[in-house]
């Protein structure tokens, strides 16, 4: 009889594990970084011009967005030293956010060798940013 219940326990904790592993998955995959997957091509949802690089940090910002603002001079700065930085204004770059899964300004995506490596969405400092795009402080 105590195998029994012993056996109803043990099957209970693998469910359980297995939704938790699930609804993480699902987190992790609306956050834009499941897996750490490969992204379809780069260049087939990229606007017209912007070419693919090893790394590349994706800024996705809003003219009306306050955040904006704030952090968009700060990826400017980093623009002129690395052509690996690229700025997307969301209304204008609407399919290539929404492939993203951007829901929110300033959001940046960091991309190494067509794979997301991290994102960061809302306000962020120059030494924080120089970071992350150097995959040191990656969430």
């Amino acid at each position: 009889m105590h195998w029994l219940l012993i056996l109803l326990l043990v099957s209970l904790l693998v469910l359980l594990l297995l939704l938790v592993g699930m609804k993480l998955r699902t987190s992790l995959k609306r956050a834009g970084v499941a897996h750490k997957d490969p992204l379809p091509a780069l260049y087939e949802v990229l606007p017209d011009g912007i070419s693919v690089r090893p790394r590349m940090l994706l800024y996705f910002y809003s003219e009306h967005c306050a955040a904006c603002r704030v952090v968009t001079p700060l990826v400017e700065a980093l623009y002129h030293r690395d052509e690996g930085v690229v700025k997307l204004d969301v209304r204008r770059h609407l399919l290539t956010a929404r492939h993203f899964g951007i829901k929110s300004t300033p959001s940046l995506v960091l991309i190494e060798h067509g794979r997301i490596a991290g994102v960061h969405v809302g306000t962020i400092n120059q030494v924080n940013l120089q970071q992350f795009y150097e995959g040191r402080n990656v969430h």
